[in-house]
């Protein structure tokens, strides 16, 4: 398993997952990937429930967000409402 380290959520980010969730939420596939419109280098795509974490940061994961360029990869957990419980710098 992957190194997981939680960052903080900064404007970019958040313009980021925005953009992610707009491209995939006409996607019902997990591991499809997409390329982000406002930004060409990132490509997004859902994740299945298996890599919920739940317990590393003690709230439940309703979607879980993978939004990648080149070899940087952001994992963002949310929960049923689309609110961020923690989002993990993949290492």
């Amino acid at each position: 398993m992957a190194g997981h380290l939680p960052v903080k959520n900064t404007m970019f980010r958040l313009a980021l997952l925005t953009e992610a969730k707009n491209e995939l939420k006409e996607i019902t596939e997990d591991f499809k990937r997409v390329t982000l419109s406002k930004f060409p280098n990132y490509r997004a795509m859902k994740l299945p429930m298996e890599y919920q974490m739940n317990e590393e940061h003690g709230l439940v994961d309703d979607t879980i967000l993978c939004v990648e360029r080149d070899e940087d990869i952001l994992e963002f957990h949310l929960d049923v409402n689309g609110k961020i419980n923690e989002i993990y710098l993949v290492m």
